[in-house]
């Protein structure tokens, strides 16, 4: 149940605030926390957003060059042919994870400004009925975004892990 309640707070897919939407929306809730004056919120959108599009420039271009199957498409042709994800699957490459790559990469950015021990409340999905969701650190979130699409079953383990240390470097 716990696996499946992060897969759903992470969907983030369309007609939904999105995976950038999100790192913004904890990008508001941080400033407010740290009582950020208009000079550090300034920073920090800008660093979040910069992070976030050249994240996403770079996670594309990979999904394309790679152009791994997801592992619905495995698990159903060799494994269970009635196999279904937690989220419907989108409809491109899966490696690497785009939550994964842009989280980190938000996160990263968040905790250079921040420091890397600020915990925090997630409330992005209040207005959805969601509960908030707790993380004793920054990063701790984007981990969680890039577990959430593992336990949807639309990403690989690698798909993640790379994608976070793809939003990492991206950030530095």
């Amino acid at each position: 149940p716990e696996h499946v309640a992060i897969a759903k707070f992470w969907t983030d897919g369309p007609g939904t605030i999105s995976g950038p939407g999100h790192s913004l929306s904890i990008t508001n809730q941080l400033l407010i926390q740290e009582r950020a004056n208009l000079a550090v919120a300034a920073q920090a959108y800008a660093r979040v957003g910069l992070a976030d599009a050249d994240a996403i420039t770079a996670l594309w271009r990979v999904k394309y060059v790679r152009n791994l199957i997801r592992p619905v498409t495995y698990i159903r042709q060799f494994i269970d042919a009635s196999f279904n994800t937690i989220l419907p699957t989108p409809p491109f490459p899966e490696y690497v994870s785009a939550h994964s790559a842009q989280s980190a990469a938000a996160m990263t950015s968040l905790e250079d400004l921040f420091g890397r021990n600020v915990a925090l409340v997630d409330h992005s999905h209040d207005a959805d009925g969601m509960p908030a969701r707790s993380f004793d650190r920054l990063y701790a979130a984007a981990e969680e975004a890039g577990l959430s699409r593992l336990y949807a079953g639309i990403h690989y383990r690698a798909g993640n892990l790379d994608g976070q240390s793809l939003g990492r470097c991206v950030a530095a």
